[in-house]
């Protein structure tokens, strides 16, 4: 050990002032690690051809692989995007669809491209109903505003944030994100899944049913209303706050659920290892009531023999029960 031991102090010695040079070259660069970057973006603007100012199209689909996306409306088609020589993007209108589709080239230091994880492509569309599917690998796709038909929105590594909008279905699944959807309005259905993010349902309304699943994050609905609703969360907490369904099924296995001003006259609420508590606005007397609890206190205890056509049926393994009633 003794013979090494000098290349040992060497080598601490250097790797040190390397760490320290390192150090003064990025704080010279304010920690941006954009600024090691070599590639070179630039901004693009697609405008449709005069003749041509709106295109007749009610499809859309949008492929883009780095970067963010939004999609608004305006007066007539454009889209305003980032190119690189290992980036480009296709823009066209062919058969009643528009495509908007991104290339992305790799290569050995693409490690190294910061830069493409920080440009955005935004999606101008001329008033009217489409059916949007966008697709998002390694950014946060964002919808705002408008009318559509149906909308289907999928992210691999991001964020989906949709506001404003009025649609016949919608489907929102990220892989690594959250997902927010705020003042909708559905004709249809929901469906919406997260495998590691939280979802988040507010002011929303949707004529026919949820589907809502989080593999590893929580479920918060506020101030929703639907036919019915399925909900299952495998690592995270169940919220609702105002939601007012038909039908509703609730799971989470490692979480709570708490809910406040729930209105609905048949409920199931199953957690494995969590406390369910919350108040129901209705009358007691018009549920059949039935709490089991393996593991946790119930309370109150409401006599399964009183009750009326609408159901109320909690179950946990290992938490908790207290369901209230308020008129």
């Amino acid at each position: 050990m003794k013979k090494y031991r000098g290349l040992i102090i060497t080598g601490s010695i250097l790797l040190g002032a390397g760490l320290i040079a390192f150090a003064v070259f990025m704080n010279r660069l304010n920690w941006d690690f954009k600024e090691l970057d070599t590639e070179v973006f630039e901004a693009k603007t697609y405008f449709a051809p005069v003749e041509e100012a709106r295109p007749v199209f009610d499809r859309v689909k949008v492929d883009i692989r780095t970067g963010d996306v939004d999609l608004v409306f305006g007066d007539t088609l454009r889209v305003d995007y980032e190119e690189s020589d290992s980036v480009k993007t296709r823009i066209g209108v062919e058969d009643g669809r528009l495509t908007v589709s991104q290339e992305v080239k790799w290569h050995l230091f693409s490690v190294f491209t910061f830069k493409r994880a920080f440009i955005k492509t935004v999606i101008t569309l001329p008033e009217g109903l489409y059916d949007v599917e966008l697709s998002a690998d390694s950014g946060s796709p964002t919808v705002a505003g408008g009318g559509y038909r149906t909308l289907d929105i999928d992210s691999d590594n991001g964020k989906i944030v949709l506001s404003g909008i009025v649609c016949e279905g919608l489907a929102a699944h990220s892989d690594n994100g959250k997902i927010e959807l705020t003042d909708v309005r559905v004709s249809g259905g929901v469906s919406a899944r997260s495998r590691n993010g939280k979802v988040t349902l507010k002011n929303l309304t949707a004529d026919g049913g949820l589907k809502i699943d989080a593999d590893n994050g929580r479920v918060e609905l506020t101030g929703v209303t639907a036919n019915a609703a399925e909900v299952s969360a495998g690592n995270g907490a169940v919220e609702y706050d105002g939601l007012i369904v038909n039908r509703l099924r609730t799971s989470a296995d490692n979480g709570r659920i708490l809910f406040g001003g729930l209105v609905c006259p048949d409920i199931y609420l199953k957690s494995g290892n969590g406390r369910i508590e919350g108040n129901i606005l209705g009358i007691r007397g018009e549920y059949t009531v039935s709490l089991t609890g393996k593991n946790g206190r119930i309370d109150p205890a409401y006599d399964a023999a009183v009750g009326g056509d609408k159901k109320l049926t909690a179950e946990s393994d290992n938490g908790s029960i207290k369901i209230t009633f308020s008129e």
